[in-house]
């Protein structure tokens, strides 16, 4: 639970050169919903943008919840005008209550780093122009959760691709998928 009616993280991405932000705050009155007194749209720039997406995946600067629970993923969408080398960071960590429980997770990497670090995350983007989502989230779990892990049961081909992909699902299961080129880039 929100311990203040101020506790705010920032999430930056930066290239050496410039910089834009979002802002992940508590407050016990917020709801998991777009709350017009706690949360903003992200209004983008040319550059680069950083924003995290609610459960009805809209583009959020400020995105306001009362808590976050340990099952909850927060994704952050990610978009880069210039290929080259890029770094997500965290600040006001001091001052957010579950910064030292929360993890930026790289699902295509499948990595996963403490918001508490004091290093960024360095990440190439080889495709530019496009929204990178289902990439980035931050979780209070440091490893991929279960539906972003690639599973036993789900089969591919042919491998390589050429024109057409077939995925097979069992009777009985469902799956959610996203396709991504070798750069991490989400195609699908």
């Amino acid at each position: 639970k929100a311990s203040s009616p101020s506790e705010q993280l920032i999430v930056a991405i930066n290239n050496g050169k410039y910089e834009d932000r979002s802002f992940l705050k508590l407050n016990d009155k917020a709801t998991e919903d777009y709350d017009a007194k706690f949360d903003g749209y992200k209004l983008k720039n040319e550059e680069m943008n950083i924003y995290l997406l609610d459960k009805e995946q809209r583009n959020l600067v400020m995105h306001t919840l009362s808590e976050i629970p340990l099952d909850m993923n927060i994704q952050l969408g990610v978009e880069v005008m210039k290929p080259g080398e890029y770094e997500i960071s965290f600040s006001n960590v001091e001052s957010f209550s579950l910064s030292a429980d929360l993890y930026l997770i790289d699902t295509f990497e499948e990595k996963s780093i403490p918001v508490s670090s004091k290093e960024g995350y360095k990440f190439k983007a080889y495709e530019t122009s496009k929204a990178i989502t289902g990439r980035f989230y931050l979780s209070r779990t440091p490893t991929l959760s279960t539906e972003r892990k690639s599973t036993d049961w789900l089969q591919t081909y042919p491998n390589p691709v050429k024109d057409e992909l077939i995925i097979v699902v069992p009777a009985g299961k469902t799956a959610q998928v996203i396709l991504m080129d070798a750069k991490g880039n989400t195609v699908w």
